[in-house]
């Protein structure tokens, strides 16, 4: 029996990690705010996600909605985690590294690189948020969500392009579908379909009556595919790229990469 869409799941996932309703804009937030106290980074100035502007004591100034009980829980929830290492670290497959790597592996505290895959769930929650509002003809919420997946993705693309591949790409021997070519050609698609998006968004609003309805139809159908590439985009890394790299970096040198990778968004 069909469990629905991945993106669905992981949600829900998030929602019980911290004991939260499955909010959809709430789950952005923490979606972020969990690698940054994995990362042992403070929780300074949060942004709101609904019109992305920083939070004062939970409260963003701007819509007046309040995510200190959100946040609350947010940093009850995962401080506790955050405080052990993982009882049982993923493990790269010894035929998929070299034994120098295999000895910085277990001289590792605890920190997974996955953690950064883990971005992914925000970006599909916004994509969900994006769609939601086409269905109930939403437009400024549709144009909102969308905006703000346009700053988180392009931005975690850009830094993986900085960070993540120079340290992935000397790694060589990579198996069927795990070359860096292949991770940044889904990048160029990737950001060619938010491309799309927007023009698709475009299109909706200068249609009327029966015309923008065919048009969010169109719209809806185009992004699928879009998102289905998100997703496989998503396994790849987290089935090559980070476990690889888990495998070849210090955990001073993943602490510091989760941190660099994460920055913007509590900036």
């Amino acid at each position: 029996m069909s469990q629905g869409p991945l993106h669905d799941r992981r949600l829900l996932e998030l929602s019980r990690l911290v004991g939260a309703p499955t909010d959809r804009t709430t789950l952005e937030l923490h979606a972020f705010h969990r690698l940054r106290i994995l990362a042992r980074q403070p929780l300074s100035a949060p942004r709101c996600p609904l019109d992305d502007q920083p939070l004062t004591e939970g409260v963003c100034a701007a819509c007046g909605r309040t995510f200190a009980r959100e946040l609350a829980a947010l940093r009850g929830a995962l401080a506790a985690l955050a405080g052990a290492p993982d009882p049982a670290p993923r493990r790269v497959p010894p035929s998929a590294r070299t034994r120098h790597e295999a000895d910085r592996t277990d001289r590792a505290e605890g920190y997974s690189l996955e953690l950064l895959v883990d971005l992914h769930q925000a970006f599909e929650a916004m994509a969900l948020e994006h769609r939601v509002g086409l269905v109930t003809g939403d437009l400024d919420r549709a144009s909102s969500a969308l905006a703000r997946l346009d700053r988180w993705l392009q931005d975690h693309v850009a830094k993986e392009r900085a960070l993540v591949m120079p340290r992935y790409e000397p790694l060589g021997s990579f198996p069927r579908g795990a070359a860096p070519e292949i991770v940044e050609n889904e990048h160029v698609k990737i950001l060619a379909g938010l491309a799309e998006a927007h023009r698709g968004l475009d299109q909706v609003r200068s249609a009327r009556g029966d015309s923008r309805a065919v048009a969010i139809v169109e719209l809806l159908d185009a992004e699928r595919l879009w998102l289905g590439l998100l997703e496989h985009h998503d396994q790849r890394e987290r089935a090559f790229v980070y476990p690889r790299l888990d495998g070849a970096l210090s955990s001073a040198a993943k602490q510091a990469l989760i941190a660099e990778m994460t920055t913007a968004f509590c900036e």
